[in-house]
């Protein structure tokens, strides 16, 4: 898709599901994104999540709000509910990432997959889920 904010494979080398909604009735979803360097998490907002993020590898730039902050292996980033950010890898990286309540997971388990295929399916499921895909997303 050109113009597409999703690189191609392997610049997100992959996304793993650890702990579904369904087995916290819906509290709570853990998942793991390994990122190789340059590779971009888009500008979006959780309109009812809260989402953490814990950097477990390499070093993230983190953007929201309040400008873009670089953090690196331990670090843990809180993004309340209605906030609107986005993250990039400027080296390999894997990032667990929380979010609570779950649902959103499916979003993100597939987003990089639905931007190159069915863009129209992204956008429903990102409503469904209750995520913002900002401005500059989609081409």
């Amino acid at each position: 898709m050109a113009g597409s904010p999703y690189p191609a494979r392997p610049a997100r080398a992959g996304d793993r599901l650890l702990v579904s909604g369904d087995r916290t009735q819906g509290r709570l979803a853990v998942l793991v994104r390994e990122l190789a360097a340059g590779a971009e998490v888009p500008p979006r907002r959780h309109t009812d999540d809260d989402v953490v993020y814990v950097v477990l590898e390499g070093e993230v730039a983190v953007a929201g709000a309040d400008g873009e902050q670089v953090v690196g292996a331990s670090a843990v980033l809180h993004v309340p509910p209605g906030t609107s950010h986005r993250y990039r890898a400027l080296t390999d990286s894997v990032v667990l990432v929380l979010v609570a309540p779950a649902g959103a997971e499916h979003l993100l388990l597939h987003e990089d997959r639905l931007a190159a295929e069915d863009p129209g399916l992204l956008l429903a499921l990102a409503q469904e889920h209750r995520v913002a895909l900002l401005p500059g997303l989609l081409p």
